[in-house]
């Protein structure tokens, strides 16, 4: 299970990175986690020290593959 990280945002709930897999995992509101695939440490710091952690989950969601958690 990879630790996530609350963060302000009304878009996700939480994020956190798997460096071994190179994997974003986000939490949504709802509960649900999405896994985001090829995402390296740096990207991630990126995601999580954005001004708006939304809109970097949004940049990430929208050029990777994804699945669902569970």
């Amino acid at each position: 299970m990879v630790e996530r990280q609350s963060v302000n945002s009304s878009y996700c709930k939480s994020i956190g990175h798997d460096p071994a897999a190179n994997e974003l995992h986000v939490e949504w509101h709802s509960g649900k986690v999405s896994i985001y695939s090829d995402v390296n440490a740096q990207e991630f710091q990126g995601v999580i020290s954005a001004p708006s952690v939304g809109r970097a989950v949004i940049a990430v969601k929208n050029t990777r593959n994804h699945r669902y958690a569970g």
